[in-house]
């Protein structure tokens, strides 16, 4: 739905704190490319100065009730009414409310105003939320609005009857005040406006003008035409404008990979903010990123560009790592719920209800299901329609994540107790008892079953009986979780280091020294071993001799795990964003956490 490009720029300008405060058809401009369209927001706070500078109304139809004068500052909830009042605008043909009381709110219920079959009750609620009187009582960001508006209004608003691109760009003359302050703003052509677009490639350009030029019919570019584009926000700060661009309505910011100019190994290729902490780790899976983050959100994103394909709302943080098969995206929330997700639209399959957070990352073994939960239950689920199969009883929380060998489910929990559990029938076969809590998960390769400890060990125990066989002192939590590749154990540890260990016995090959905590698991590909730091940089170390190959600063805090698919790296950062960085020249995959149900780096 087009209506989210002006909620990405909003968005990206938060983040900025940067307000608009006048947004209105005037102020949104789109220029067709042979690449898609380019436009941008523009106005950023120009449009209110002209108006008072003319001793003109400060207020239109868009403009929030409390904006009445010069003296208020825009906040967000004042954009989002805006937002809205562009919404209804486009669905409807007509500003909300009596234009004759500018700004004071008392729009005609939605679907009594448009004939558009797909404008029903549920678009009305969310659309005069965003035109509440009350600044508290419309949604607190413009992502906000726009994350309800896409559930309920998934298709092209300007397709309404009273809201086609065509009716937009031709009935703009919503006050005289409106087309007075847009003529003093516009009169040198590009006021207010980034004064140029970011680097392109020849090709990449339909036109000779920039962005923001008022040009003639002729030249494809005009202000409410961006309301019907699909665009990708992103911050353009140092001017007053905002600039979009690449076709897509995601928060995705893209680099010069994706301007036509060449990258090297552990460069940015593009990221995505989402509205808190991304601790979940990435699976990337037939062209997409799927991953969860702390504004409770599962997002799908473009593994291309980063575009976001959808998200779906939980109740709770989304710190568990999805785990995708058969078009299936399955993965926990902290509202203490599993889910299972159209890997395509997101859409809801099934979810299953704990008694307590679900932190634990799901393993799926042929029609099988399992997860762990803090109400310390191990569950088996059916995949298909998540009805139960058994449960396990321990006694502490299960935040660690399961692996699936030979009939046994591998799993450890806050107790510190490692459990082996028959994947049918879910009886114990044994447990061995660590120091402290496991929130690392195991390996299991070769009849051993390798896993850290907050005792600061790593252990190699026999997969067996439990027995243990070794065990390597860290001077750290061990909370990240193994990889075995070629006989090597691969384990990241609070001590900042990175460790191979040898399989067999456990003598240290080599260690590799980060600046941070090292709660992220690493992913082992072609000669390299891929890690994150709490010290916000994403390493990529020899596997052989421990060397540092590059290493790329993506945010800060890293605890999430990357993957590695067609040469790029995935991953999360505790700066909210999502991160594709290049791996160079690389062809192996690290496709997900559970990379495999043996958690090995190798395919079985």
């Amino acid at each position: 739905m087009e209506i989210q490009v002006i909620a990405e720029a909003l968005r990206n300008a938060a983040l900025y704190n940067t307000t608009h405060g006048a947004l209105s058809p005037e102020t949104v401009w789109a220029t067709e490319t042979d690449d898609g369209v380019q436009a941008l927001v523009d106005d950023w706070g120009l449009e209110r100065a002209c108006r008072v500078a003319a001793d003109q109304a400060v207020s239109t139809p868009f403009t929030a009730p409390e904006l009445t004068d010069d003296s208020e500052m825009a906040s967000e909830e004042a954009d989002v009414y805006s937002l809205g009042a562009i919404t209804y605008y486009v669905l409807t043909g007509q500003p909300p409310g009596d234009p004759a009381r500018v700004g004071q709110s008392d729009p005609s219920v939605l679907s009594d105003a448009t004939d558009h079959p797909s404008v029903d009750d549920a678009v009305d609620d969310v659309v005069l939320t965003a035109l509440a009187a009350d600044p508290g009582d419309r949604y607190d960001s413009a992502y906000a609005f726009k994350t309800a508006i896409k559930r309920v209004l998934p298709i092209d608003p300007l397709t309404a009857p009273g809201g086609s691109a065509s009716a937009v760009a031709e009935d703009t003359d919503t006050s005289d005040a409106e087309s007075d302050a847009s003529d003093t703003s516009d009169s040198d052509g590009d006021s207010g406006s980034a004064s140029s677009a970011p680097e392109t490639t020849a090709d990449e350009s339909a036109t000779d003008q920039e962005i923001g030029e008022k040009t003639d019919t002729e030249s494809g570019l005009t202000r409410r035409a961006a309301l019907g584009t699909g665009l990708l926000g992103v911050g353009a700060m140092g001017t007053v404008g905002w600039y979009l661009f690449t076709q897509s309505d995601s928060g995705s910011v893209p680099s010069d990979s994706q301007t036509g100019i060449k990258t090297t190994a552990g460069e940015t290729l593009w990221s995505f903010r989402t509205d808190n902490s991304v601790n979940s780790s990435p699976a990337v899976v037939n062209g997409m990123v799927y991953i969860g983050s702390w504004d409770a959100n599962v997002y799908a994103l473009d593994a291309t560009d980063g575009s976001e394909q959808w998200s779906f709302p939980t109740d709770g943080y989304v710190q568990s790592s999805p785990v995708v098969v058969d078009d299936t995206v399955y993965i926990g929330s902290w509202d203490d719920s599993v889910y299972a997700l159209d890997a395509r639209d997101g859409t809801e399959q099934w979810s299953v209800q704990t008694g307590g957070t679900v932190d634990s990352s799901p393993a799926v073994v042929d029609g099988t299901l399992y997860v762990g939960s803090y109400d310390q239950r191990v569950y088996a689920l059916d995949r298909a329609e998540g009805s139960q199969q058994w449960q396990f009883r321990t006694d502490s929380g299960v935040g660690s994540s399961p692996v699936v060998v030979d009939d046994t489910v591998y799993i450890g929990n806050d107790d510190g107790n490692l459990y082996a559990i028959d994947s049918t029938t879910g009886t114990e076969q044994w447990s061995f008892q660590t120091g402290i809590k496991l929130s690392s998960s195991p390996a299991v390769v070769d009849g051993m079953v390798y896993i850290g400890s907050w005792d600061n060990n790593v252990y190699a125990l026999d997969a067996t009986d439990g027995s243990e066989q070794w065990l390597f002192p860290t001077d750290g939590y061990v909370q990240s979780s193994p990889a075995v590749m070629n006989d090597t154990v691969y384990v990241g540890s609070d001590d900042g280091n990175v460790y191979a260990l040898d399989a067999a016995d456990g003598t240290e090959q080599w260690s590799f020294q980060t600046d941070g905590e090292v709660e992220s698991s690493p992913a082992v590909v072609d000669g390299s071993v891929y890690i994150g730091s709490r010290d916000g940089a994403i390493y990529a170390i020899d596997v052989a001799e421990g060397t540092e190959q590059w290493t790329s600063q993506a945010g800060f805090k890293l605890s999430s795990s990357p993957a590695v698919v067609d040469s790029k790296v995935y991953v999360g950062s505790y700066d909210d964003n999502v991160y594709a960085l290049s791996a160079g020249d690389v062809t192996g995959e690290w496709r997900m956490f559970q990379h495999d149900p043996h958690n090995s780096g190798t395919s079985f």
